[in-house]
């Protein structure tokens, strides 16, 4: 399993997700806080795991929806989909389907928290606030996420 994500321009992000054969290479723009809703998604599913979860990286123009739902014995379908409107509304079977996975969540939490810690090592908390524009970065959630996994 592998993700990392780049601040690539002034309010400009690439992100890329690999699970199992699944991969796939997203953009997001700071009209979303994309890694802070990620990181918040993640942790939401980390500590519960019961009800669906869904986040969603807004593009100029579209949309990425992350869909992560507990199959039980601390797994999670993870699909990923791509809408051409940016926040329209409609519902998943709309999407198009562009990675679907199964994977462990603490497995994915661990991942996507290795990625994001990557990013705060790299531009530090001032340097991530001027490159995404309108976010900080979202260092209680990524902290939360290591908290939870240490027990």
């Amino acid at each position: 399993m592998e993700f990392d994500y780049r601040l690539v321009g002034t309010g400009w992000a690439e992100g890329w997700l690999a699970i199992g054969d699944e991969h796939v290479c997203l953009t997001a723009s700071y009209l979303s806080d994309a890694l802070g809703d990620l990181l918040a998604a993640v942790l939401l599913l980390l500590e519960d795991g019961a009800a669906p979860v869904e986040v969603s990286w807004d593009e100029e123009p579209g949309e990425y929806r992350f869909v992560f739902v507990p199959e039980g014995d601390g797994t999670s379908a993870v699909t990923v989909l791509w809408f051409d409107e940016l926040r329209s509304g409609r519902p998943n079977s709309d999407g198009r389907p562009i990675l679907a996975a199964t994977c462990k969540v603490a497995d994915l939490a661990a991942t996507v928290a290795s990625g994001a810690r990557a990013v705060l090592e790299e531009w530090g908390t001032t340097g991530y606030r001027r490159k995404w524009v309108d976010h900080d970065f979202p260092l209680p959630q990524l902290e939360q996420i290591e908290q939870t996994l240490s027990r």
